[in-house]
Parts: C-alpha cells; sequence; structure tokens
C-alpha cells in the first residue's frame, strides 16, 4: 500500500526520515505550488515487490499517517484509494450515530484508535525534538484586560475566537508546545503582562457570547487551563 504525504514547503521532515527512511520527495518542484507532496510505499498493484522496506500493510499505512499529521503543522497523509469521506473516517472518534452495522463500526473503531495513537506519537516526538533545539511552537494570543484578567484569576479556562479563515489556519491540524496570551500589546520586555499556558488542544462549538452579539456563532474554544507558573519555567521546557 501506498501513502501520499503533503506538507507546507519548508517544513522539516528529518523527523519523519528518522522512522521512515523510505520516504520519497516528488522531484517536481512548481514555485506556485506552497505545498510538498511525498510518498511512502508502493501502489497496491506492487505490493509483491521484493525491495525491502517498500511494502506497507494497512495498519502500517494508518500508523504513518496518525505519526505524520501529528508531527508536522499542516501535513495531509492520504492512503491509497481513499476519498475525503474515506480519510475521514481514520480520523474520527465517534461512529455512534453513523448508519452503519456494529461490525463496521468496530472496525472503523479500530482504525482510528491506529491513527490517534500514532498522532500522539508524532506530536510527542515532535514536542521533544523542538525542546532539545529550543524550537517550542507558541501560539500568541491578544487580549483586552477583563478576559486576560479572567484567566488570570482562573475563572476563565477557554478563550474563544470566531472560526474565521485566520483562525482556521492556526488552529485546524496544529500543535503547539505553549499559550502566550498577552494583555494588550506591551513591549516584550513587559513579561507582567504576560500569561503562559500549556497547549491542550481546541474543541470547536456554537454559542451565545457578548464578545459575538445576541446571535449563537461558530467558535473555537482554546483550553487555557493550565499555567506555566513563570516565564523562567517556560524558557526551561
Amino acid at each position: 500500500m501506498e501513502v501520499d504525504l503533503y506538507v507546507p514547503k519548508g517544513a522539516d521532515l528529518s523527523l519523519i526520515r528518522d522512522c521512515y527512511p523510505d520516504l520519497y520527495e516528488e522531484d517536481f518542484d512548481d514555485p506556485d505550488d506552497d505545498e510538498l507532496q511525498c510518498w511512502i510505499g508502493q501502489p497496491m498493484e506492487q505490493d509483491d515487490s521484493d525491495e525491502e522496506g517498500e511494502w506497507l500493510t494497512r495498519d502500517d499505512a494508518i500508523d504513518f499517517c496518525g505519526f505524520c499529521e501529528g508531527a508536522i503543522n499542516g501535513a495531509t497523509a492520504i492512503l491509497e484509494g481513499n476519498g475525503g469521506w474515506a480519510q475521514d473516517m481514520i480520523r474520527c472518534r465517534d461512529f455512534s450515530n453513523l448508519a452503519i452495522t456494529n461490525e463496521e463500526k468496530r472496525r472503523y473503531k479500530a482504525n482510528s484508535d491506529r491513527y490517534w495513537a500514532a498522532r500522539e506519537r508524532g506530536v510527542k516526538a515532535a514536542r521533544d525534538r523542538r525542546l532539545l533545539t529550543g524550537k517550542k511552537r507558541i501560539l500568541t494570543i491578544r487580549l483586552k484586560g477583563k478576559w486576560w484578567d479572567q484567566i488570570d484569576s482562573g475563572e476563565k479556562t477557554e478563550e474563544l475566537r470566531l472560526q474565521t479563515d485566520y483562525w482556521r489556519k492556526r488552529l485546524i491540524g496544529r500543535e503547539y508546545d505553549e499559550i502566550h496570551l498577552w494583555h494588550g500589546y506591551p513591549p516584550k520586555t513587559d513579561t507582567s503582562k504576560l500569561l503562559c499556558r500549556r497547549w491542550n488542544g481546541v474543541t470547536a462549538c456554537t454559542e451565545t457570547h457578548e464578545e459575538f452579539g445576541e446571535d449563537p456563532v461558530a467558535l473555537f474554544a482554546i483550553d487555557v487551563s493550565e499555567p506555566i507558573t513563570s516565564l523562567e519555567e517556560s524558557n526551561a521546557n
């Protein structure tokens, strides 16, 4: 089986290569394309190849998808023969509302569990490498005083952002090490206006909120519940 991998141009593939040395890159470089295409494995019709390191089982391919999408922000991996719906089913976690048999649900759930376990390994491997090199991924958010104070006191544990293209690009499929929450736009040296939080993910929701008017709106809820107690701790990590 073959898996196609699409990553943003300039992405560091060294971690992927360390784990999957048989990764190939597309030779043709289109200057107008902002993605690099890679692949691993043999097409299914060539799976009887005698070449070592070329053949992937479906389980191996799902592991590869999860690991790469966890390790590289903006990466998309696609199993050979999968369309968008089939690939999304691997990433899906809840199959209870689908009109499929219980056996199909069990099969999809097994694939999903494999994907998410591999994704977590990718996230951790990338984080460990960044910590070794000092290149952490930081999500920076600027806040009004009212909301900053509520996060500082612990009253507010989620930061809400509208589901605009800007925030989709920053949040969907991305992983960070820390969130830096600034009270307005102070000088970077004024760390009294900075709150550091561990990245614990984001969820999509629809809510009514005073900041966004009277009608329900589609939002991202960013978890800001876990403090990093000092900038020194942040730098040490």
